[in-house]
């Protein structure tokens, strides 16, 4: 037998354990519903936007973009994510961007590029589980610092410094949240700083969801981290509906300093292994990133956005206001990303087990799919992805509660409760709500669905909750 190598047998996602085990049923006489996974584009109700399918379309048909690039990234394409990084202030340089295989490819650049034998990194809980994955795949470690649920999921700053010790390389953030649905203000970007400070660390910022935001205002972590060296990671995927497209990048913020030299030209070794995302996409970079100020395309693109971030916005309240109507379930009000995190009250049920003994009962009973907080190293949580239709979130939270019902303890006293809303009829086996069979592929039209309905969601949501990243700190 030929035995796998070290690094292969220590390579192992936790989620997979968990997740394998959650099989949806056959035959159940509801419709499967998939609020599972954070793939935007799943449920038909949102589209990337016109202007990337343009500049697709017109890269193949000129056919310029199909030869190899340099490994860290084509130079047009590195400009345009640094001009799309900086504000009023800070300028991001060319030469600090690598382009990676999407976000978790540049996350995964950022650690093997950092870590030796027996490092360990900071990373909260609850969490994305590829920080550990990858960690321990080099044969390294994570330690975690707790989200404070009742305080909007901010960092425990007490415990995070309690966690540094001698082999710690780095403090990770994650904001906005996967899965929490948090969105950082920048006192709290000041507070983590200055644990970093202290202990003279660099800050690793996933910020993949970066621009996500519908209430308040996304805060960079590196316009706040001062002397402190942050490398922050993002990528289309999430922002602009094409997960599956695998364009990421990093960003070196040193400041002039210095301190990242060796580091980030360890990072670009790393690159020469395998090539980045694809030179067709690569190559429509500058086309969506950098939009001519009051041109077509850039009406196109606020367009996109302010519907997007609509959804998110309505379907995070509606999330709030469902779990009002189950006394076992409560919600932390989403700000950003695409997640909210319902806490369940256990001591209320019985014949429950825990979060992943719920979640599986629900996928059997219910033909409702979502992710027991024990996948994000989180007890007693579940996660609900919130970019479906409304009425499949209302459809979901009916099942929730029809689930809490069967499992409540007899022997408790009623609760007052709100009133349930209006939901939408059961879906039942085989059938498909509008947005599920709304496929129109022919450019005009497609045109005029985004330019529609995010009218529509202009009016329904402030543009105040829907800014890019601020130049002001």
């Amino acid at each position: 037998m030929i035995p796998a190598s070290v690094k292969a047998k220590r390579t192992s996602n936790p989620i997979r354990n968990i997740v394998d085990n959650l099989n949806p049923p056959q035959n159940h006489p509801k419709k499967l519903l998939n609020l599972a996974l954070g793939d935007p584009t799943v449920h038909g109700n949102l589209h990337c936007p016109v202007v990337l399918e343009e500049a697709v379309k017109s890269l193949l048909s000129v056919g310029s973009a199909n030869g190899y690039i340099p490994s860290s990234g084509s130079t047009a394409a590195k400009k345009a994510i640094a001009q799309y990084n900086s504000t009023p202030g800070y300028t991001v340089h060319e030469e600090d961007v690598v382009i990676g295989s999407g976000c978790s490819g540049a996350i995964d650049l950022v650690l093997t590029g950092l870590l030796n034998e027996g490092d360990n990194i900071l990373v909260p809980r609850p969490a994305f589980p590829l920080y550990q994955v990858i960690s321990e795949s080099l044969g390294c470690h994570v330690k975690y610092y707790p989200l404070l649920a009742d305080k909007d999921w901010e960092c425990d700053l007490e415990a995070m410094d309690a966690q540094v010790d001698s082999r710690t390389r780095a403090i990770l953030i994650n904001n906005p949240s996967n899965p929490c649905g948090s969105n950082f203000s920048a006192e709290h970007l000041l507070g983590i700083a200055a644990v970093a400070r202290k202990h003279n660390l660099m800050i690793i910022a996933d910020e993949i969801y970066g621009r996500c935001v519908f209430e308040g205002e996304f805060y960079p972590m590196h316009l706040f981290s001062g002397d402190v060296p942050v490398v922050s990671v993002g990528g289309l995927a999430k922002e602009f509906i094409v997960p599956g497209w695998r364009v990421g990048w990093l960003i070196f913020h040193d400041k002039g300093t210095g301190r990242l030299d060796d580091y980030k030209a360890g990072v670009r070794s790393l690159t020469q292994i395998t090539l980045g995302a694809s030179s067709l996409l690569q190559a429509t970079l500058p086309h969506i990133l950098c939009a001519t100020p009051g041109s077509k395309d850039a009406l196109s693109l606020q367009q996109f956005m302010d519907h997007y971030m609509g959804v998110l916005s309505v379907n995070g309240q509606l999330c709030l206001e469902e779990a009002k109507t189950c006394p076992e379930l409560s919600v932390i009000q989403p700000k950003g990303a695409m997640y909210t995190m319902i806490r369940i009250e256990m001591s209320r049920l019985e014949g429950i087990t825990d979060d992943a003994d719920f979640a599986r009962k629900l996928l059997e009973e219910e033909n409702l799919f979502i992710l027991p907080g024990l996948c994000f190293n989180m007890p007693n949580f579940v996660r609900l992805v919130i970019c479906p239709p409304a009425e499949v979130i209302q459809e979901s939270f009916a099942r929730l509660r029809s689930f809490c019902e069967r499992y409540r303890r007899a022997d408790l006293p009623p609760v007052a409760l709100e009133p349930v809303h209006a939901s939408a009829a059961t879906l039942t086996d085989g059938e498909e709500d509008d947005e599920d069979v709304e496929q129109d592929n022919a450019d005009g039209s497609r045109k005029a669905k985004h330019s529609s309905s995010s009218a529509a969601a202009s009016d329904d949501h402030s543009a105040a909750k829907r800014r890019r990243v601020s130049g002001s700190a």
